[in-house]
């Protein structure tokens, strides 16, 4: 006797077969520091300090972010080992979910950035809310991309983000899946956070 199998189940399983790499961008996949500080020193005349940039009131932040990340976003740099080791990812058959807590309205210098240099992925995810913090966005979009794989890989350089997302996989996924979650160091080595 013949099984059929519906399209839908072939598709759950070529999933499963494979992983997600699930990425950020700023400070992971790209150096982007630079950008930053050119927004600062246009609006500032100079470079903020952390404490400085941290003191200001949401909406100056933001003012400055959306002028980094779309009128100065060629000064961000490929950070290389983390742009290998997705590519080695994307050889491997894993799917390549590109995840940013930048503001949606930001997308085209994200796209922009991401062709410049022939950077490849699958599926970009920004933040579309103004309201929602990028790391309540990321654990929230990391629950619903890691859906029907096997394997999840996940690259962030915050710690506040991989912790948050390790305990999410910790306690989302089910026996058959695994997961490991790197932390990339400011100076671009990546280091594994955690494993399951």
């Amino acid at each position: 006797m013949k099984q059929t199998i519906k399209a839908k189940e072939v598709v759950a399983i070529a999933r499963a077969a494979q992983g997600i790499a699930i990425v950020d961008v700023d400070g992971t996949l790209f150096q982007t520091d630079r950008c930053l500080h050119a927004a600062e020193k246009k609006k500032y005349g100079r470079i903020l300090r952390r404490d400085e940039f941290d003191a200001l009131l949401r909406s100056k932040q933001r003012e400055i972010l959306l002028s980094g990340y779309s009128k100065s976003i060629d000064f961000a740099t490929p950070n290389i080992p983390v742009v290998n080791a997705v590519e080695s990812c994307r050889r491997r058959g894993y799917k390549i979910a590109i995840l940013t807590g930048r503001h949606l309205e930001i997308e085209d210098g994200t796209i922009r950035l991401f062709r410049k240099h022939n950077v490849r992925y699958d599926e970009m995810h920004h933040n579309p809310f103004t309201i929602i913090r990028a790391s309540a966005f990321k654990v929230l979009t990391v629950a619903e991309l890691v859906k029907g794989y096997n394997k999840v890989i996940v690259y962030d350089n915050d710690e506040k983000h991989v912790s948050n997302i390790t305990e999410l996989l910790k306690h989302r996924l089910t026996m058959d899946q695994s997961f490991i979650v790197y932390k990339v160091r400011k100076d671009g080595t990546i280091v594994q956070y955690a494993r399951g």
